[in-house]
């Protein structure tokens, strides 16, 4: 169970950005219950997809089971108590990361509500809220190692790539776990997959350019503790760092449609920016 006191004060997570591809809300505090569902209807017009895509999201995101007490104001006392009660759980955990369990999404359902204590008030501080106590489930995003995941190059340096997936920005791939052999160029910036097809004698490079979608597997999660003030603090309180060092891996235009557990080659066809090297 995760508690109130694990919750990073950091406000929202970084990548905050529309997920275009599959349709996500530039941001999921504003998405409603029905986030998850809100894919692009295009990549749902067949049961398989649809089937695909409901086991694709269910290894990205997990139940987490919260312990926390929520506050209404009094102002609200009239309102339906749960819808209260939502939206202030939505407030307080959408867009934030919960150290060592992962971002939050969106909540998902109550398990248990007890009694609410009212405090007094100064009218300062505090204006007599009533104080329940809620165990509720909340959505999070929370991959696995060794999960494959798809997002977008978002920038390439000596260190290596940086990767988008639409609603986080934290993904690093370091240079070290790209695809062997492998070289960065410095006149366009970016990083070059050096392929040697056994077929052809020439040296076929592939670019792992800017926006491309890149299919990743995931190597760590790793959950950043603050050491300082909130002001002073530098960088996300999450990260996944990636690597693309098997088959099936690298920018997803590189490889032709195969089950990931075929041995499978680049296709000389569709890549992007592939050149020849005497």
């Amino acid at each position: 169970t995760a508690r109130a006191q694990d919750i990073l004060a950091l406000g929202p997570a970084s990548g905050r950005g529309a997920l275009a591809w599959v349709g996500v809300p530039c941001s999921w505090a504003e998405a409603g219950s029905d986030a998850i569902e809100l894919l692009h209807q295009d990549a749902l017009r067949d049961a398989a997809c649809h089937r695909a895509w409901q086991v694709y999201l269910a290894h990205m995101f997990t139940l987490a089971l919260i312990d926390d007490d929520i506050p209404i104001h009094p102002h609200d006392f009239r309102d339906d108590f749960k819808v209260q009660l939502k939206r202030q759980i939505q407030i307080k955990y959408v867009d934030r990361v919960i150290p060592n369990v992962g971002l939050g999404i969106e909540f998902y359902d109550f398990v248990k509500i007890k009694d609410a204590l009212i405090y007094p008030g100064d009218g300062r501080t505090s204006c007599g809220e009533a104080y329940f106590k809620v165990e509720f489930y909340l959505i999070v995003f929370q991959p696995a190692v060794d999960e494959w995941l798809v997002g977008s190059i978002i920038g390439s340096t000596p260190k290596g790539l940086t990767v988008s997936l639409g609603f986080f920005q934290d993904v690093e791939i370091p240079s070290a776990n790209l695809r062997t052999p492998y070289t960065f160029d410095q006149a366009h910036k970016m990083w070059v997959w050096q392929y040697r097809s056994p077929d052809v004698p020439e040296t076929l490079n592939y670019f792992y350019s800017q926006d491309e979608l890149i299919r990743f597997r995931v190597t760590s999660v790793d959950f950043v503790a603050p050491t300082g003030p909130k002001a002073s603090r530098q960088g996300s309180p999450m990260k996944i760092v990636g690597a693309v060092d098997r088959d099936g891996l690298g920018c997803v235009s590189w490889w032709p449609d195969a089950p990931s557990s075929m041995e499978v080659t680049p296709s000389t066809e569709g890549a992007p920016a592939a050149i020849q090297e005497g």
